[in-house]
């Protein structure tokens, strides 16, 4: 009598992976055309440009090369962002607290924003879908905030609140609400929400005091652990 439920939950379940994945997947390729694909391709014909200016122009030359030059730095950025987010995880070796510590590391080091990471240890360790999905939720809010919120510092929290499992991720950046984002940062609040749907937790975004903002995973205890057979 059971299994009729069971087996609709897993079609959801089912259905709620792919989506995922695919929106990853499209995620990725509207990045790199966005980003480096266009400024490589504007930093050809601004090459072209500095070309006509050799002979004719030589101090204007100089300014059009330090553009090409910022240009380029930027598309480098863009790329180093790309490979720390496809870079395999340690989460099946070492589990969610020392990977996001990692994470958070990282990130820190190649981005420049000071990130500090309190992740409190778990009794035991959750089941493999439920790290990666708090994994690539704490991933796609650092990702938002390098790329939207002008921060200088982001904080990586997780911790327990009673029989819930509260991961938290701040800065001390613009701030924003989901309703007046921007399209390719709705397209990433979206992302979040489907992962936390998918292992049964809450997501919330609120203004943080003094200024940022602050995105909350919540988490129930009962959906850490694998099922049982």
């Amino acid at each position: 009598m059971s299994q009729v439920p069971r087996r609709a939950d897993d079609r959801a379940a089912s259905q709620l992976v792919i989506r995922a994945y695919e929106t990853e997947r499209a995620r990725l390729a509207r990045e790199l055309h966005d980003g480096p694909v266009q400024i490589l391709a504007n930093a050809i014909f601004e090459l072209q440009y500095c070309e006509t200016l050799l002979e004719r122009d030589p101090e204007q030359l100089r300014a059009a090369l330090a553009h090409v030059q910022n240009d380029l730095k930027e598309s480098l950025n863009e790329l180093r962002r790309g490979v720390l987010d496809l870079k395999p995880s340690p989460l099946a070796e070492l589990g969610l607290a020392p990977t996001l510590r990692h994470y958070g590391a990282e990130f820190e080091r190649h981005f420049g924003i000071k990130t500090r990471v309190e992740v409190e240890a778990l009794d035991d360790r959750p089941s493999g879908d439920v790290e990666v999905a708090v994994f690539r939720v704490v991933q796609e809010a650092l990702h938002n905030i390098r790329k939207h919120a002008r921060a200088t510092r982001a904080r990586i929290v997780a911790r327990w609140k009673d029989d819930v499992l509260l991961v938290r991720v701040e800065d001390n950046g613009c701030g924003f609400t989901p309703t007046t984002t921007r399209r390719p940062l709705t397209f990433g609040l979206t992302t979040m929400r489907e992962r936390a749907e998918l292992i049964g937790a809450s997501l919330s975004f609120r203004r943080r005091r003094g200024g940022g903002t602050v995105v909350e995973l919540a988490i129930p205890r009962e959906r850490l652990l694998p099922e049982a057979p």
